[in-house]
């Protein structure tokens, strides 16, 4: 699927300028975005953490049940994979794997009281979880939503699509089959009938920030962002419609970014200690308030020997295998080689490990360094 690019950031305030910053929201946004709330730590029930920039540039799918009614109503929905995009910790090789984030599915279970146990226990009915199965993970909210949403009250289970940019829903019915399959070709229309391009990491869809000039140079700088981030909040308040649109733009691209990289060390902990460490160094340097989050995987990590083995392999490996890499020259490539071939040693015990999961990794690693090698060689300098 293609992906929206907004390189004008004037272009997007003229489509914005339909809708003015949503009176209530919690924390402000920039007209023409949703201003989504209940996105808490308390009203969380199960399944990923996200932030309300998680649900903004992308198709949204909001599937609204009565709180107290979830399991009767959940027998109503049918195969809303169709609206996300899945991915299968078990078999990815997390090296190379990115969290699909052009689409996701939310529930929102409004009103009454939300019985967390009785929720996940649906999810454990193998007929109803297949159902209602959604892609990246059964995110589940209480009270999710935003100031216009569809009115969704008698008509639950009642589905809602966001489109990437704007406030109107792009589809909104019953999470029927009929109604999942009418959703999934609006969200392929409208995608088709929009500009599309790349996502970048902390970018988003703006090619070049034109009202942030030093932005680049913090992103580069790989340092932590906490004051970028809240000088980016601040402005999606701004009085000039192109300065809070952009800023808005921006904070939920770092937002998603920083997400993103929690959602992707949560999954990959167990399966990938190596990739979970390295991605783990690369969120803490950013954004160090997130440390006592990721304890749990940390200590998990450290706990083995072996993982922090591999994790070291794997982080030199990883900066030899960065696109942008290059030797300075000859002798500096035959220095990697050289030390390629000792974690190749390295490795050789761990192949054997008991545990299976080291065993995997090493293999794993063990079966690219020829193949980094000779793309070393290959990008040295002839001079």
């Amino acid at each position: 699927m293609k992906r929206l690019v907004l390189t004008s950031v004037a272009a997007f305030a003229a489509l914005a300028s339909a809708g003015a910053p949503a009176p209530g929201a919690s924390v402000p946004v920039a007209p023409g975005f949703p201003a989504w709330e209940g996105v808490t730590e308390k009203n969380h029930v199960m399944g990923r953490n996200i932030c309300p920039s998680d649900l903004r540039l992308k198709y949204t799918s909001v599937v609204v049940f009565d709180a107290e009614k979830f399991k009767e109503q959940a027998n109503k929905v049918e195969a809303l994979s169709a609206l996300d995009v899945p991915i299968h910790s078990e078999s990815v090789n997390w090296a190379n794997t990115k969290i699909p984030r052009d689409r996701i599915v939310v529930f929102s279970l409004m009103g009454g009281k939300v019985d967390a146990a009785a929720v996940k226990a649906v999810f454990k009915d193998p007929d109803l979880a297949k159902k209602i199965a959604g892609g990246n993970a059964r995110i589940v909210y209480a009270n999710l939503s935003f100031p216009g949403a569809p009115e969704s009250a008698g008509k639950r289970p009642f589905l809602y699509v966001m489109p990437p940019k704007g406030l109107e829903p792009i589809y909104q019915g019953a999470p029927d089959s009929k109604g999942v399959k009418e959703a999934a070709a609006a969200i392929k229309k409208h995608a088709k009938e929009s500009e599309f391009g790349e996502w970048k990491p902390f970018y988003g869809y703006v090619s070049e920030p034109a009202n942030f000039k030093t932005f680049a140079k913090t992103i580069d700088s790989g340092k932590p962002l906490a004051a970028l981030v809240a000088d980016l909040k601040k402005k999606c308040a701004s009085k000039n419609e192109a300065v809070a649109v952009e800023a808005q733009m921006l904070y939920d691209a770092v937002e998603q970014t920083r997400s993103d990289l929690m959602f992707k060390i949560a999954s990959e902990a167990a399966s990938a200690p190596h990739c979970a460490q390295a991605d783990l160094t690369d969120l803490l340097k950013r954004w160090p308030a997130e440390k006592k989050k990721l304890e749990t995987y940390a200590k998990r990590i450290k706990a083995n020997p072996e993982f922090a083995v591999l994790a070291g392999v794997y982080a030199k490996m990883k900066t030899w295998l960065d696109p942008d890499f290059t030797p300075k020259n000859a002798a500096e490539a035959k220095k990697i080689c050289d030390e390629l071939d000792k974690i190749r040693k390295q490795l050789a015990p761990l192949k054997e490990s008991k545990t299976i999961v080291s065993q995997n990794v090493a293999l794993l690693l063990d079966a690219e360094i020829d193949e980094l090698k000779d793309l070393i060689k290959a990008k040295a300098p002839s001079k």
